[in-house]
């Protein structure tokens, strides 16, 4: 009897381990693909942290990952999600098969970064600006900016690829570029070594700045996935605007900075440009798309649904105000 007894109690204890762990065997892995390591995707990384994601089902794993191969790896299927709007949507309105889900921020969050000696637009002249891609939003905006303030941006400086935010400042450090566009933290670090801030991108125009995409045939073959992702990443959205302290917390972790006074100065900075529901305007949809229709020289026209799909992220607001 104690034998039995016995054996009971350790299948009991293994059926209980079990159990407790059948939610953990259940969910399912998504990558979601970030370019670097910045405030842009925090409401993503608050979904994982807050435990949102896995209360849905999923087990988000957050990878760096460099935006134009982030677009081709979601069109492949070897990511699930991205955070990388500008090349998503720049690929979009070429005819590729891919998704703006919901949008973090309304209004670029990039700061014109330049070396200390050049205090002017003037200055710029015959200098080197360094650019994240040669498409998307850290190419665009600058353009904008420049040519806004009497400088050519194809005569009157040379653009030169670099890469991610983080290689853009070490270029900067480097004198490797004398000029480019730095986004929290990197704007705020750069201007605490010396560096010198010349302008501000939210100056200049609206944009889409931080974003959840996918590919258009993952939202036909798993509609449900893609809206309890959604799901939980606008809660991580509405907990990272709503919860200072919390996201403060989570922000000093993921972009590793120690000093509580700049993760607040960073935090501000970005929670003013938050969008209120998860999207933006259908005029800032067109705005956006025709500017990319020009710098890639797309001649059809090109409907917002085709680039932007903001269906499930309404939907998952529409519950979770409910509540």
């Amino acid at each position: 009897m104690k034998v039995l007894l016995s054996a009971a109690l350790i299948l009991l204890v293994q059926g209980a381990f079990l159990n407790a762990q059948e939610p953990a065997r259940e969910l399912k892995k998504i990558i979601v693909a970030v370019p670097s390591i910045s405030v842009s995707n925090t409401p993503a990384v608050i979904a994982k942290e807050l435990g949102y994601y896995r209360r849905e089902g999923f087990n988000a794993e957050i990878v760096l990952m460099k935006a134009g191969v982030s677009v081709q790896a979601l069109v492949a299927g070897s990511v699930d999600y991205t955070g990388t709007p500008g090349a998503t949507m720049a690929a979009a309105v070429q005819g590729v098969g891919l998704r703006v889900l919901m949008a973090y921020s309304d209004r670029p969050l990039y700061d014109l970064i330049v070396r200390p000696e050049i205090t002017s637009y003037g200055d710029l002249r015959g200098k080197i600006f360094g650019v994240g891609s040669f498409s998307g939003l850290s190419f665009e905006i600058p353009q904008v900016m420049l040519s806004k303030n009497h400088i050519n941006p194809k005569r009157d400086v040379t653009m030169i690829l670099v890469g991610p935010t983080e290689t853009r400042l070490t270029a900067l450090r480097t004198n490797a570029i004398q000029a480019t566009i730095l986004e929290p933290p990197y704007n705020f670090i750069a201007i605490k070594e010396g560096f010198r801030k010349l302008d501000y991108s939210g100056t200049y125009s609206q944009t889409l700045q931080g974003a959840l995409t996918v590919s258009a045939n993952r939202i036909k073959t798993q509609p449900e996935e893609v809206g309890r992702f959604v799901k939980a990443t606008l809660r991580g959205l509405l907990a990272y605007r709503d919860q200072k302290e919390t996201a403060l917390s989570v922000m000093k972790r993921f972009l590793r900075i120690e000093d509580p006074g700049l993760v607040a100065q960073i935090y501000d900075y970005h929670r003013a440009t938050l969008t209120a529901d998860g999207t933006i305007s259908e005029e800032l949809m067109r705005t956006i798309i025709d500017s990319l229709r020009e710098s890639g020289k797309v001649g059809r026209a090109v409907p917002s649904e085709e680039v932007f799909n903001f269906s499930f992220v309404r939907a998952a607001m529409n519950e979770l105000t409910r509540k």
